[in-house]
């Protein structure tokens, strides 16, 4: 999971990242190429945006896929 350090708003979401019970959270600096994403933009607009990734890129890795599906659905059932 990655977090946009872009304000204290992103301190909030470090924390409500628990939820989703991924094994790795990412809080980085926003680059050049970040300030053209939706996720930043929300945040940027005093929203909480998450991202996950999961570890494959050319194909559906149905493990950590699994994996994502379940944090998502874990942080709405907290939510």
């Amino acid at each position: 999971m990655r977090i946009t350090d872009e304000s204290e708003l992103s301190r909030e979401s470090l924390e409500m990242a628990a939820l989703f019970g991924m094994p790795c959270t990412l809080l980085h600096k926003p680059s050049t190429f970040d300030n053209t994403t939706l996720n930043y933009n929300w945040q940027v607009w005093n929203t909480h945006a998450f991202s996950l990734f999961t570890k494959a890129t050319g194909s559906i890795d149905e493990a950590s896929a699994r994996q994502a599906e379940d944090g998502i659905v874990r942080s709405l059932v907290h939510m």
